[in-house]
């Protein structure tokens, strides 16, 4: 038995991200301009969505704890990037996204040996409070990023 959870408000959230954080202004003349703090920090949470994107696709018990460990690292590793940029910004949601990571991290970290259903149960369920968590930062982003 596989279990498998994508979330689909999540994606559906991180595609309007996606659009509303692209640059559509021809205000600027200068293109070798520095990059200002709001594309950033635009930029930063759209690798977060795209990283949470990977950390729900996800097959569980299937693709096991190490895939499960490579997805919380690179969350951490990119969510570390957009706490610099988004700091002003969001915060508050960051704080709470980086607390369920580590929630997660236990759960995997207490794991011993595979991932079977009755324990990938329980990652999926904390996979779905780090998505929960990832798409508050993500909608505050959205809002600062239109």
């Amino acid at each position: 038995m596989r279990i498998r959870h994508v979330p689909a408000a999540f994606l559906v959230a991180s595609v309007a991200l996606l659009a509303s954080c692209s640059d559509d202004s021809d205000s600027s003349s200068d293109t070798t301009a520095t990059t200002t703090a709001e594309e950033a920090y635009c930029a930063d949470g759209d690798q977060l969505k795209s990283d949470l994107s990977a950390l729900t696709a996800l097959e569980l018990p299937g693709d096991g704890v190490d895939a499960v460990t490579a997805q919380i690292d690179t969350i951490k590793s990119d969510l570390s990037t957009l706490k610099s940029s988004a700091a002003d910004v969001a915060s508050t949601e960051i704080t709470a996204l980086e607390a369920s990571l580590e929630s997660l991290e236990s759960a995997v970290d207490e794991i011993s040996g595979d991932l079977t259903v009755p324990n990938a149960a329980a990652v999926v369920t904390i996979i779905e409070e780090v998505g929960a968590a990832g798409q508050d930062v993500i909608t505050t982003l959205e809002d600062a990023c239109s």
